[in-house]
């Protein structure tokens, strides 16, 4: 089978295994069909990845990440306890309020 190359995937999560593994979860860009049709056809089967040194661009971050990557700090900064994900998830709630309550 011929490769599939990946250009500007996001790594979203690694964690280790019980017997020392890594999973890796990668996010892509939107797929065309023929290549997401290829990309099923090697679930759960082993292969051998190649992957080369990445290149990370700033440019490329859309806004919503920069400001995700901006709450991380603060959230790191100001010691809050509570979990990262939930915390952000509700601070964005309550911007979303802000807005909601000016319609109003």
């Amino acid at each position: 089978m011929k490769p599939i190359q990946f250009s500007n995937v996001i790594i979203h999560k690694i964690s280790t295994m019980a017997d020392g593994a890594l999973k890796i979860v990668l996010i892509t860009r939107e797929m065309a069909s023929e290549e997401m049709s290829k990309l099923f056809m090697y679930y759960r089967q082993e292969a051998i990845v190649k992957i080369d040194e990445p290149v990370f661009n700033k440019e490329d971050k859309s806004p919503s990440k920069r400001l995700k990557d901006r709450m991380f700090v603060f959230h790191k900064e100001k010691q809050i306890k509570e979990d990262f994900n939930i915390w952000y998830i509700q601070q964005l709630d309550k911007i979303g309020n802000q807005y909601l309550d000016k319609l109003n």
